[in-house]
């Protein structure tokens, strides 16, 4: 390990660097959609609606199977419990 220091340092850098980078690029992107919520918000929309219909739409993309049976048992479940709670 003593004969790779050099190559080591050098390569855990980079990898620092571009991490670094990375999170920098994150904080903008962050920064970008917090304007984004307050332009909705300034325009009178709902954002925690906004948010949850995003939240849904990004799980459905990720793994619509899934997604899909899990609305479909929150919908079967709404269903039932519904009913029950407006009495």
């Amino acid at each position: 390990m003593t004969d790779n220091i050099g190559h080591n340092r050098d390569h855990l850098k980079q990898i620092a660097g571009g991490i670094k980078k990375l999170m920098e690029d994150a904080d903008r992107i962050k920064e970008d959609i917090a304007e984004r919520y307050a332009e909705a918000k300034d325009a009178g929309y709902d954002i925690a609606s906004i948010k949850k219909v995003i939240s849904e739409q990004r799980k459905f993309d990720k793994q619509p199977e899934k997604y899909k049976e899990q609305r479909d048992l929150f919908d079967f479940m709404a269903e039932v419990i519904a009913p029950e709670l407006n009495k």
